[in-house]
């Protein structure tokens, strides 16, 4: 923050700050070298993640927050991540698992370890059809979820009949 309009904390000047720019109805973006927001827009952003990652924060984990939370995924509900060590992946792996889901990331078998730190239960190989028989090898039937955050509709052959695919990308047509 590099400075603050009038009746807001002078104290939050200097301040690393997440913010949101409602660019669908004002027609201004953030990704702009300064920008003026509301303060209702801007959380201080905290003190254990260095300004360098804060970039992925914002829109990163909003979009894997709204697709985890539409998912249901909740103790119990198996889900897969598609490009679990991404962007929009890692977080929505570390939310589902938070949310007490069983997870399971499609990535490199060279971010296997990264994605496991984010909660995954396995790992299973980028390949849609490899990763689709490691899934279906450890759940029978297939998961309940497939959030697909690396644009994969093939990755819809995992999920158990009746269960839930969804994407954070426009789907193939």
């Amino acid at each position: 923050v590099v400075a603050v309009g009038q009746g807001v904390d002078e104290s939050l000047v200097g301040a690393y700050v997440v913010g949101f720019s409602p660019w669908f109805a004002a027609g201004n973006g953030t990704q702009k070298s300064l920008i003026a927001l509301d303060r209702e827009g801007v959380a201080i952003a905290p003190d254990s993640i260095p300004p360098t990652e804060l970039t992925t924060l914002g829109l990163n984990a909003l979009t894997a927050l709204q697709v985890v939370e539409r998912s249901g995924a909740t103790h119990g509900t198996t889900v897969l991540v598609t490009g679990a060590a991404g962007a929009v992946g890692g977080y929505a792996v570390e939310l589902a698992s938070q949310a007490g889901a069983r997870v399971f990331g499609m990535a490199a078998a060279a971010d296997e370890k990264t994605v496991l730190g984010f909660g995954a239960e396995a790992v299973v190989p980028r390949d849609v059809d490899a990763a689709t028989t490691a899934v279906r090898a450890l759940v029978p039937g297939g998961v309940d979820v497939v959030i697909d955050t690396a644009s994969l509709p093939a990755s819809i052959a995992a999920v158990r009949d009746g269960g839930l695919w969804l994407t954070v990308s426009q789907p193939a047509e």
